[in-house]
């Protein structure tokens, strides 16, 4: 089923805190869409498709563990084995956001 501008109106009636971005999985690189030709955290990835750019990414476009993880481009490590930090959480090994520092991942 093919999304029309119609079928998308319904994003422009809602009143979302934060604009949502599709992420499109595909097993080659897309003709149409550049690359993104640097290293970044997810997190940084997500607000510039919410600011409307387009890109393509793969796991060695990004510079924090997070997003190579919610994006399935790499398995989780096996937390049997590894001795992880007391900060990071049982989520996958993720730092945890706290209330100073809400994106862990950009430091």
């Amino acid at each position: 089923m093919a999304l029309t501008k119609k079928s998308l109106a319904i994003l422009d009636n809602s009143e979302f805190h934060v604009p949502p971005v599709g992420v499109k999985f595909l097993a080659h690189r897309p003709d149409r869409v550049e690359g993104l030709s640097e290293r970044i955290a997810f997190c940084e990835m997500l607000k510039r498709a919410q600011e409307g750019n387009r890109f393509f990414v793969d796991k060695a476009n990004h510079a924090c563990e997070a997003g190579v993880y919610v994006l399935g481009q790499v398995d989780p490590p096996n937390r049997t084995d590894q001795n992880l930090p007391e900060a990071y959480s049982f989520n996958w090994g993720l730092p945890r956001p706290s209330d100073s520092n809400p994106c862990p991942y950009l430091g």
